[in-house]
C-alpha cells in the first residue's frame, strides 16, 4: 500500500485539537444541517413525483405494472446507485459543495426533461439521467455534515438531513397530485424540475467547505483505495449486517412507496386531486415522527448503550407489520392512509441512528464511499428489485392491474421486514467491539 495512503496527514492528538478547534457555531451547523436538508427534499421530490404519477403515466402509455416499476425503480436505482461509487471517490477527497451543487442541476434539469418525454422509452431516459444527477447528493453530504458534528451529535445532525425524505416525497404527491389532476403529468415534472436551479446557487453560496479552510482534520486526506474500502467494510460485520437489514427491509420500504399510490386509486377510486395532499399529509407526519423519534432515541439511548442505535431500527420495523397489514385490507381509504402512518414512521426511524454509526465507524477518508456503496446495495436490490417484482407479482395474481393482484403483492414484501430485523439484531452482536478503534 502507498505509504501516503497509510500514514495520517497528522499526529491523532494534533487532528482532536484542530478538529476542536474548527467546530462551527451552532447557529451555523443548523443553518447547513437545514439547506443541506433542503437539498435532500428536492432529490426526494423529483425521485418520488412519479409515484403519484404513475397511474396516468401507465394509462397514457399503455404500460404493464412491470413497465412501471422498472420505469419507477430499476432505470432510476441503477445509475443512482452505480455512479454513486466514482462520484464518492472524488467526494472523499474533492469540494463537497462544488458536487452538490452541479448533482442538484443536474438532476433538476433531468426532471423538467421527463415532462417533455412523449413514449416511453424517452421517459425511461429522463428518469436514467435523474438517477445519474441524484447520485451527487447523500455521500458527500453524509461527509460533509461528519465533518460538521461530533461523534456524540452524528445520529440528530444526520436525522436533521434525513427530515429532507418525508418532506420531500410529502411534497411530490402533494405537488404532483394537484397539478396532475388539473394540467396532467408532464406539467406536474415541468414544475418541480425548475426551482432545483436556484437551490444549487444557494448550497453553493451558504455552504463552507471545511477543507477549504486550511484545518488537518477537516483537510482533503489521502483518496483510500477501493480495495482498502471495501476491505474495511467487510472486516466490520456491523456494517455488513447493517447493510444486509436495510437492503432487505427496502424491498418492501420501495414497493410501497411507489404502488402506494396506485393501490389506492384501484381498491377505493380516489382521485390524485384528493389523493396527493392526504397522502402528503400522512407522509410528512410519520417522517416528522419516525425521523425525529429515531434520532432523539439514537442519540438518548446510544449514549447508553451504541447497541440501541440497532435495536431501535430492529424493534420499529416489527412493530409496522400488523400496521401494514391492517392499512391493506381497511374498508375505506381514508382508514388505509391513517394506518399506514405506523408502519412509515417506523421506516424512517433507522435513518438518524444507522447514517451516524456507518460515518462513526468509518475512517475520514472513506466515509463518502462507505455511504455510497451502502446505497449502492440497498438501493439497486430495495428500489430497484423491489417495485419492479412487486409488479411482477401483481401482474400474475391480478389479471391485468386489479386492486387485489397489488394487494397480495404488498402483503408478501412484510416478510423482508421481520427478515431485516433480524439482521439489525444481529449487527449489534459485532457493534461493540467494531467501534473500539473508531470514534472520530
Amino acid at each position: 500500500m502507498n505509504e501516503a495512503i497509510a500514514e495520517p496527514l497528522t499526529p491523532p492528538g494534533a487532528i482532536r485539537e484542530a478538529a476542536q478547534a474548527w467546530l462551527p457555531s451552532k447557529g451555523y451547523r443548523w443553518a447547513v444541517s437545514l439547506t443541506l436538508m433542503l437539498v435532500y427534499a428536492l432529490n426526494q421530490l423529483d425521485r418520488q413525483i412519479i409515484n403519484i404519477l404513475l397511474q396516468p403515466i401507465k394509462q397514457d402509455f399503455s404500460l404493464t405494472d412491470a413497465q412501471a416499476g422498472l420505469l419507477a425503480g430499476l432505470a432510476f436505482a441503477l445509475f443512482y446507485t452505480t455512479l454513486g461509487i466514482p462520484l464518492a471517490r472524488w467526494a472523499d477527497r474533492g469540494n463537497r459543495v462544488n458536487i452538490i451543487a452541479i448533482a442538484v442541476m443536474v438532476w433538476s434539469g433531468m426532471t423538467a426533461l421527463c415532462g417533455m418525454a412523449t413514449s416511453f422509452a424517452q421517459l425511461l431516459l429522463a428518469r436514467i439521467g435523474v438517477g445519474i444527477g441524484e447520485a451527487g447528493c447523500s455521500p458527500p453530504s453524509h461527509s460533509l455534515l461528519a465533518d460538521y458534528y461530533p461523534p456524540a451529535e452524528r445520529s440528530r445532525g444526520l436525522a436533521i438531513f434525513a427530515l429532507g425524505t418525508p418532506l420531500g416525497s410529502s411534497l411530490g404527491v402533494l405537488i404532483g397530485g394537484i397539478i396532475n389532476h388539473y394540467y396532467g403529468w408532464r406539467a406536474a415534472f415541468l414544475a418541480v424540475g425548475f426551482p432545483g436551479l436556484l437551490m444549487a446557487l444557494v448550497t453553493w453560496l451558504l455552504v463552507k467547505e471545511p477543507r477549504r479552510l486550511g484545518i488537518a482534520s477537516v483537510g482533503a486526506p489521502p483518496p483510500a483505495p477501493f480495495k482498502a474500502v471495501m476491505a474495511k467494510l467487510l472486516a466490520t460485520r456491523s456494517f455488513v449486517h447493517i447493510c444486509l437489514a436495510v437492503t432487505i427491509f427496502c424491498l418492501s420500504a420501495y414497493s410501497i412507496s411507489v404502488w402506494g399510490a396506485s393501490f389506492q386509486m384501484r381498491a377505493y377510486g380516489v382521485n390524485t386531486a384528493v389523493l396527493g395532499p392526504a397522502t402528503a399529509l400522512m407522509g410528512l407526519v410519520a417522517g416528522l415522527l419516525g425521523i425525529g423519534l429515531g434520532g432523539w432515541l439514537g442519540d438518548k439511548l446510544g449514549a447508553r448503550d451504541r447497541r440501541w442505535l440497532v435495536w431501535i431500527p430492529a424493534i420499529a420495523l416489527l412493530v409496522g407489520i400488523p400496521f401494514s397489514l391492517m392499512s391493506l385490507f381497511a374498508p375505506t381509504w381514508q382508514l388505509s392512509l391513517i394506518g399506514f402512518i405506523v408502519p412509515l414512521a417506523a421506516l424512517y426511524i433507522y435513518s438518524g441512528p444507522v447514517f451516524g454509526l456507518i460515518q462513526t465507524l468509518m475512517p475520514p477518508n472513506m466515509r463518502a464511499m462507505a455511504v455510497s456503496i451502502f446505497l449502492l446495495v440497498t438501493n439497486l436490490i430495495g428500489m430497484g428489485a423491489g417495485p419492479v417484482v412487486t409488479g411482477v407479482v401483481s401482474d400474475l395474481f391480478g389479471g391485468g392491474g386489479s386492486a387485489d393482484g397489488l394487494r397480495f403483492a404488498l402483503a408478501l414484501t412484510l416478510v423482508f421486514n421481520a427478515w431485516g430485523a433480524l439482521h439489525f439484531w444481529l449487527a449489534s452482536r459485532s457493534l461493540q467491539r467494531d467501534l473500539t478503534p473508531a470514534a472520530h
